[in-house]
């Protein structure tokens, strides 16, 4: 399971660096205000001037399916309804990735959340804790309600 963790955190790393299959661009002026959600998931998520940021169609609907497969277990039972939630989330984050568009400092918006996202996903597929599943379950919520305040 070790070996999950690492290539998810590769993955992550390199998905800051890459973007979403096109080169990231720079930009000085995107300011970053850092967020309290709930059980202290803490992201560097910023409004676009008070506003949400724009989001390509591809992204909105790979956002909308993300946020029905994270509602369809509010709570953990087993390692094994865990791994399941793991396994349909990480479907839904790879359609989104494959799909990107987005460029500017929108796409580097994303990437904060996307981020977030993994490293629970991941902590998701190795917990064996049900306590500590439930916890990361909640923040997986968190974050998917985070998104839906910052991004159209």
């Amino acid at each position: 399971m070790r070996i999950r963790t690492t290539i998810t955190a590769l993955f992550c790393a390199l998905l800051t660096v890459t973007g979403c299959g096109h080169h990231a661009e720079e930009h000085e002026h995107a300011a970053h205000k850092t967020i309290q959600a709930d059980h202290d998931i803490e992201l560097g998520l910023a409004l676009n001037d008070g506003e949400k940021w724009p989001t390509d169609e591809h992204t909105r609907l790979a956002a909308a399916r993300l946020a029905l497969r994270g509602d369809k277990a509010t709570e953990i039972h087993s390692q094994q309804e865990a791994l399941a939630l793991a396994g349909d989330l990480d479907k839904e984050l790879e359609t989104l990735i494959q799909g990107c568009t987005m460029t500017g400092a929108a796409h580097d918006q994303l990437h904060v959340f996307l981020v977030a996202l993994f490293q629970k996903v991941a902590a998701l597929k190795e917990e064996k804790k049900l306590q500590e599943l439930q916890r990361i379950r909640t923040d997986i919520s968190s974050l998917l309600a985070a998104y839906e305040k910052h991004f159209e």
